[in-house]
């Protein structure tokens, strides 16, 4: 996104005034959190920022995926066998809340 994008979108956040506005997983290296930043401070909004570990990865060099799963305790085989079966069955939910409902 290109610098005045992004200050196009950081203006459009706060002249709508929001009560609340949340951001995540967001880099805070990134040159568009220090402008949100910014400009929250300018239109007097508290900023509370908060770090949060990255999402979890394994590495597993190139070996096979059952070498790698062969590995693992039988409890966590079985559970992640479980997982991706009600993955697969359509059993997952997401509930998104917008703030509105008391």
């Amino acid at each position: 996104m290109t610098e005045t994008a992004t200050q196009q979108l950081v203006h459009a956040l706060f002249t709508q005034e929001p009560r609340h506005l949340g951001l995540s997983f967001l880099d805070p290296d990134e040159g568009g959190v220090s402008l949100v930043r910014t400009a929250a401070d300018t239109a007097c909004y508290r900023v509370f920022a908060e770090s949060i570990q990255a999402a979890p990865y394994v590495t597993i060099d190139g070996a096979p995926w059952e070498e790698y799963e062969q590995g693992l305790s039988s409890r966590l085989r079985q559970d992640a066998r479980r997982h991706r079966r009600r993955l697969e069955e359509g059993r997952v939910t997401l509930d998104i809340h917008d703030g509105t409902e008391r």
